[in-house]
C-alpha cells in the first residue's frame, strides 16, 4: 500500500512535532472539522516565493494555486523574519500549514461565514496539543516564538528557535573540536 499524502507530510516533521501533529489533526476528526494539509517541510526557496507572492502579487494572479491564495489574501500579515533567512520552522520539519475545508473539501475561504469560528476551534485544539497556533488571539505564542506572525494556517513547534539554535551551537562546538 503506497503512503497517503498526509502521512508523506507527516513524514516530513520532526518526530518531536509529527506527535503533536497526529494528536490535533486526531482532535479536529472528533470535533468533525475538516481541514487540508498545505505544506510541512519546505525548502528556503519555496519560503522565498512564497513570502515573496504574498506582498508582489494579487488574487487574480495566483488564482491556480489554493495554496498560495491563502497566502496573497491575509490582511494585515506581517512577518519580522523573510524566508531564506534560515530562520523559519518550515525547512526544519517544525511548521506545517493546516487549512479549513469548507462543506465541499475546499480551502475555506476567509470570506466564508464559518470561517473564524472553525479557525478558533482549530487554534485552541492545536494549543492543548501542545502546538504554537500563529493565527491565535493566545500571547503564549510570542513567548515561543520570537518571530511569531499572524498566519491563521501555521502551525508550529512551540519552541522550535531555541531548539535549532542549540543545534547549531551543538554543530559548531563539534567543528571546532575536530
Amino acid at each position: 500500500m503506497f503512503p497517503t499524502s498526509t502521512e508523506i507530510k507527516l513524514g516530513q516533521l520532526r518526530l518531536c512535532f509529527r506527535d503533536q501533529v497526529r494528536d490535533f489533526l486526531d482532535r479536529l476528526k472528533t470535533a468533525g472539522i475538516r481541514y487540508i494539509i498545505g505544506e510541512a517541510l519546505r525548502s528556503e526557496q519555496r519560503e522565498w516565493e512564497l513570502w515573496v507572492s504574498g506582498r508582489q502579487c494579487g488574487d487574480e494572479s495566483r488564482k491556480g494555486d489554493p495554496f498560495a491564495w491563502v497566502v496573497v489574501n491575509k490582511k494585515g500579515v506581517k512577518t519580522n523574519v523573510p524566508p531564506g533567512s534560515g530562520k523559519g520552522p518550515h525547512p526544519f520539519g517544525l511548521a506545517i500549514d493546516i487549512y479549513p475545508a469548507d462543506e465541499n473539501g475546499q480551502i475555506m475561504r476567509d470570506d466564508h461565514p464559518l470561517f473564524i469560528s472553525t479557525m478558533k476551534k482549530m487554534h485552541t485544539l492545536a494549543e492543548a496539543c501542545g502546538i504554537d497556533a500563529l493565527g491565535s488571539n493566545n500571547k503564549a505564542h510570542k513567548a515561543c516564538d520570537q518571530y511569531a506572525s499572524w498566519d491563521p494556517s501555521h502551525y508550529q513547534f512551540c519552541g522550535w528557535f531555541l531548539l535549532v539554535e542549540k543545534e547549531r551551537q551543538i554543530r559548531q562546538a563539534a567543528a571546532s573540536q575536530a
